[in-house]
């Protein structure tokens, strides 16, 4: 479906743009470095205390579990969408995730550093985290179908998320290689706390009432509308596909740690150039989106997707790492951005936030399926990494056969920076 943008003055679109870029900003990189979840703060310091402990597939599996809360992303979404918090369907939200993850994070600090202990409270902390990311995105998707601009936005969420890659794997790095893990729970629950502050000064909403037909009509109203939706479900499909191939997240931290024997903070340098390429990403995306129809950039992110993790069949040294982090982050994060691009387009309006988080945990649930399915064919092919490698990239390169299925509606376009353009 096309839908026209109602005018909106340029000076008044870029004002409105800013800030939606600052708030939005903010509320990306907290729920972003603040996940247990590869490349970000906590992720090197519980590797720490799981690899050793209970081996690489119960690691992944660890992961996995820890992040299930994203896998229901849509609940958070619809909650968002359909049921005022504080008179507010974003602001309200927002403050409660925050604070909720900030407490978590620092009883995950405190508690027992044993399997099951730190699982249960790191899937209550990403629960937290859901309902901020949910209600971000919300005003993400408004904003960028409102202003013509979902390209633009959707880039900036990937910068933001590739700078917090960068810190998160740097400071990670650090406080792994000298067991600072309750050090790591207290910068987290910093910067949550620091949202929460953000969301009541700069978040500005009018109050809206409950549903006059109830809290829970209202939330059928909304599904019915997501439900319905095919190009939210075409938009779900290609998420799921372009992430789906046998992962090496784990293996490749067993593989650097225990056959190539780096330090962790040698390994947190090489994950922040992985955060420096999706940056990259990011930036070129953001002039590509203008210039290119979504369906060629989604051809072109795919394929680089699959040929950028080559590199790392060569890897032996520190340099090569580099050489391999860098072809990795930029040419995933350009996938990603194709695809997340695609999402905000098949939002249906009336259900943004539900829609989108759809969408979004169709990405979720493949990134963390795809680490257990390639640790377990790591362990069969008997830790033969470059095997596992090649294996992604050709099951990567398959998803370009379902490329040319996908609605014209949504990938026939450019974006338009115009006052008055079509957007899909």
């Amino acid at each position: 479906m096309i839908r026209v943008l109602d005018y909106v003055p340029d000076e008044a679109r870029a004002n409105s743009l800013a800030r939606s870029m600052t708030i939005v900003g903010w509320g990306i990189f907290a729920s972003t470095i603040t996940q247990t979840y590869p490349l970000q703060l906590g992720d090197q310091v519980i590797r720490a205390i799981l690899q050793k402990e209970v081996g690489t597939v119960r690691t992944a599996t660890f992961f996995a579990i820890a992040m299930s809360p994203w896998y229901m992303k849509p609940i958070a979404g619809l909650l968002s969408d359909a049921l005022p918090l504080l008179g507010t369907r974003r602001k309200g939200y927002m403050m409660l995730g925050s604070a909720a993850a900030g407490l978590l994070w620092l009883l995950l600090g405190a508690v027992p550093h044993t399997y099951g202990p730190m699982l249960a409270t790191a899937v209550a902390m990403n629960a937290g985290l859901v309902l901020l990311s949910s209600a971000t995105a919300g005003l993400l998707v408004e904003d960028g179908q409102r202003l013509g601009a979902t390209g633009r936005l959707t880039a900036a969420r990937l910068m933001v998320m590739s700078a917090a890659s960068i810190l998160g794997s740097l400071l990670g790095g650090f406080l792994a290689q000298r067991g600072w893990f309750f050090a790591a729970a207290a910068v987290s629950a910093a910067v949550l706390f620091s949202t929460v502050l953000m969301a009541w000064l700069l978040v500005v909403e009018s109050k809206r009432a409950a549903p006059a037909n109830g809290v829970l009509r209202g939330g059928w109203d909304q599904f019915k509308l997501a439900v319905c939706c095919g190009t939210l479900w075409a938009g779900a499909g290609m998420q799921f596909l372009i992430h789906v191939s046998p992962g090496f997240v784990s293996p490749l931290y067993d593989h650097l740690t225990a056959d190539l024997g780096f330090s962790k903070q040698s390994i947190g340098v090489m994950q922040s150039v992985f955060g420096a390429g999706g940056f990259a990403a990011a930036l070129a995306y953001a002039w590509l989106c203008r210039r290119l129809r979504l369906r060629t950039l989604l051809m072109v992110g795919v394929t680089c997707a699959a040929l950028g993790v080559l590199p790392f069949l060569g890897l032996r040294s520190r340099a090569g790492g580099i050489v391999a982090y860098a072809s990795w982050g930029f040419t995933a994060v350009l996938a990603q951005l194709a695809a997340l691009d695609l999402a905000t387009r098949a939002a249906p309006r009336g259900a943004e936030a539900m829609g989108y988080a759809l969408m979004v945990s169709a990405y979720n649930i493949s990134l963390n399926l795809s680490d257990v399915v390639g640790s377990h064919i790591w362990e069969h092919l008997h830790r033969q990494f470059n095997w596992l490698v090649a294996l992604n990239a050709g099951t990567t390169l398959l998803v370009l056969l379902a490329i040319p299925f996908l609605p014209s509606t949504l990938v026939g376009g450019r974006e338009s920076s115009g006052s008055r353009e079509a957007a899909a």
